[in-house]
This record gives structure tokens, C-alpha cells and sequence, in this order.
């Protein structure tokens, strides 16, 4: 598949429910689950034409390297919490769960250490432990030991991306396949790392990112910044792609559109892969349909910013590597943390005294971020 890179909206709380999927918390999805495809079918979608192989994939079958202990827990990417669900799982089971959207404003944090990506972090933080304060019997954490448990999960999910069959085994070599995301933040950091790239130049993903093999999800995603990422996978380059793809099987059906359907496909991009910067069209015309809450779909039509990128090559490191470059970032992280309160000039009012307020006064949530 949404971070780990979104556009100004809500960034409230989710609601007071268990842990939902965002596959399955949509209404589009209900019927999608338990359909039976014949094998090596080929179909094609509408909004780009691209032809993609059905395949079963079911959980044993397509991913042998895969156990169902390990599937069961890179599926809980697609997994929304409340925090207070997040600090219940925490403490029943001694184990944060998977939170796709705590886990990339954290690397995004440690990477590029943004305002913005910090100001989320410190107030989920804060969140998270405030709650945790509320539990019984006493359930005491800080924020190294949310940092911690992060780091973690960060490392296993990696762990068992890479376990994944490669999308070779899965898809035909025929044509080059597309990748979509979309961004529903414009100040995202991630946007303006890309717009400052060359033509050729590499980029290295800083987050797991959820993609697409449909338009139409990464167009509703982005919302009114109407900003894209559509990522060409060619032919050859099937060999080294992850089948990290969170369905039943990978199909794109000219007759789901006709029963007014349209499913997400969600394919999640490993941490560290590499992507080569193509261009970047400002304002390109895009036919595609937003699903509604009595199960319809909208026609919409809008321009949207397209930032083509190319898949240039999988993440090679080891798992212990990964967590030993996640640490250098964090160690680098906190040492500028360090350096720019000693280069910050005190705030001093009322004799002398140094001026406190709390980022809940400072901030209010406004974005959520979707990666």
C-alpha cells in the first residue's frame, strides 16, 4: 500500500472500536472475500489498460517462505487502531501491535527529523502514555520503551517482506506493471524529497509504502491535494519485486467496475527499496471513481500532480543490518535534538523563569496521515 507522505486533513482519533482493516472497514470490500478465479485468467483495467494474471494466492499455496504466524502479523498493516485499542493489545500481550501510520512518522522522524513528522510523534507519544498510566494493574512506559517496541516491529515486518515469492512467480512478463499511492499531505516531507530529485536519480523509501495496482484507491486517497506517486514496475524487474500483496488474489476485473466495485489491491513496498525519479507532470487528467456509502461509485474526474518513479531494485540487507541503520538514525537523531536545544535561545518571562507549554496547547491534530 497509507505512513509512511500525506495531505492537510483530520488527524483525529480513530474510532472507539477494535483494531479495523482499511480493506475491510470499506463497504466496497464486503464482497471481494471468498470468490473462487480461475487460474491464468487475464483481464485488464479500465483506468490504465494494464493486464495483470489471476492467480490464487492462497495463504500456504503462493507463499511458501510464509508461515501463517508470519502472514497473520504483516497483515496487521492494514490493521487502524485507537490507541486506547493499541495500549490494550500492549498490555494484555507484552507486545505493541502493528500501527502502519506510528511506524512511519517514526521513520520518517529518524530520517529527516521534520517538524511536522515530530509534532505528530510527541502528541501520539504523549497519547499513548497517558493511557497506558490508566491501566490496571500498573502498566508504566516512556517513550525509549515505545521507541523500542517500534524498532521491533519495524525490523520483523522487514524481516517478512522479504520472505515474500518474488511477483515473477505470479504475474506475466508480457508488460510493464504500475504501482500507484497516493499523498494526502502536500507538505509531506516525502514530496519534497522526490520534487527535488534529477531525472535518473535514486531514492531510497524511507517508510513501508502502501501502493495500488488500481488508480482509482491512490486518487481517492490523496483527497483535495490530488498529488500521485505511479511507480512502473518493467517486465524484468518482476524477478526482484516482493509479492507482498494483502488480498485474496492480485486482479484487476473490467467487471468489478460494471457491479460497482472497487477493491484496493493494496501492495505493501518494503522499507529501503529503491525507486528511480522519472518525472514529474503537473497537471495530468485522470478518469477514475470513488466509491460511496450505499455502494455505488462516483465518476470523478480531476488534474492531478504525477510523480513518475521507476522500481529499480528490492532492499538487499539483512534484518540485522536494517536494525543496525535504524539505530545509527536514531542515535543521529537524538545528537540533533541535543545540538538545537543548546542553539535555541531561552523563552524567559515572569522573573527569568523559562516559559513551559505543552504541545496538547500548541498543537491540535489536524492531518491524518496516510502512507
Amino acid at each position: 500500500m497509507s505512513s509512511s507522505a500525506s495531505s492537510q486533513s483530520k488527524h483525529s482519533r480513530s474510532r472507539k472500536s477494535g483494531p479495523k482493516s482499511r480493506q475491510t472497514s470499506k463497504e466496497v470490500l464486503s464482497n471481494h472475500r471468498g470468490t473462487k478465479r480461475k487460474s491464468q485468467e487475464v483481464v485488464t483495467s479500465k483506468s490504465d489498460s494494464t493486464k495483470f494474471v489471476i492467480t490464487p494466492t492462497s495463504k500456504r499455496g503462493s507463499r511458501q517462505k510464509v508461515s501463517i504466524s508470519n502472514m497473520n502479523f504483516a497483515l496487521n498493516w492494514t490493521n487502524e487502531f485507537d490507541y486506547d485499542d493499541l495500549v490494550r493489545i500492549w498490555h494484555n500481550t507484552r507486545k505493541m501491535p502493528i500501527f502502519y501510520r506510528l511506524i512511519n512518522t517514526f521513520l520518517l522522524l529518524i530520517k529527516y527529523n521534520d517538524s511536522i513528522d515530530k509534532r505528530y510523534f510527541a502528541l501520539d507519544v504523549e497519547e499513548i502514555i497517558d493511557l497506558a498510566s490508566q491501566r490496571e494493574p500498573i502498566f508504566e512506559i516512556d517513550a525509549d520503551s515505545v521507541a523500542q517496541q517500534l524498532l521491533q516491529n519495524i525490523v520483523e515486518l522487514y524481516s517478512i517482506v522479504q520472505l515474500f515469492p518474488k511477483a515473477s512467480k505470479h504475474l506475466d512478463y508480457n508488460s510493464a506493471k504500475f504501482l500507484y499511492h497516493g499523498f494526502k499531505n502536500a507538505d509531506s516531507i516525502i514530496i519534497k524529497k522526490l520534487s527535488g530529485l534529477s531525472p535518473g536519480e535514486i531514492f531510497e523509501l524511507p517508510i513501508f509504502l502502501s501502493t495500488s495496482v488500481v488508480i482509482d484507491v491512490a486518487c481517492g486517497f490523496s483527497g483535495a491535494t490530488q498529488i500521485i506517486l505511479r511507480i512502473k514496475v518493467p517486465p524484468e524487474k518482476l524477478g526482484e519485486l516482493p509479492y507482498a500483496y494483502f488480498g485474496d488474489t492480485i486482479v484487476v476485473r473490467e467487471k468489478d467496475r460494471q457491479m460497482n466495485s472497487v477493491f484496493e489491491h493494496e501492495i505493501l513496498l518494503n522499507l529501503f527499496t529503491k525507486l528511480k525519479f522519472i518525472d514529474i507532470t503537473p497537471g495530468e487528467k485522470v478518469d477514475f471513481q470513488i466509491p460511496q456509502i450505499d455502494k455505488t461509485l462516483l465518476a470523478k474526474c480531476g488534474n492531478f500532480k504525477v510523480i513518475d518513479m521507476e522500481f529499480h531494485s528490492d532492499p538487499k540487507m539483512f534484518p540485522n543490518t536494517v536494525e543496525g541503520e535504524l539505530k545509527k538514525q536514531i542515535t543521529q537523531f537524538k545528537q540533533n535534538r541535543k545540538e538545537n536545544k543548546k542553539a535555541r535561545p531561552e523563552s524567559k518571562s515572569h522573573g527569568g523563569k523559562k516559559t513551559r507549554l505543552k504541545s496538547r496547547k500548541l498543537y491540535t491534530r489536524k492531518y491524518v496521515k496516510q502512507y
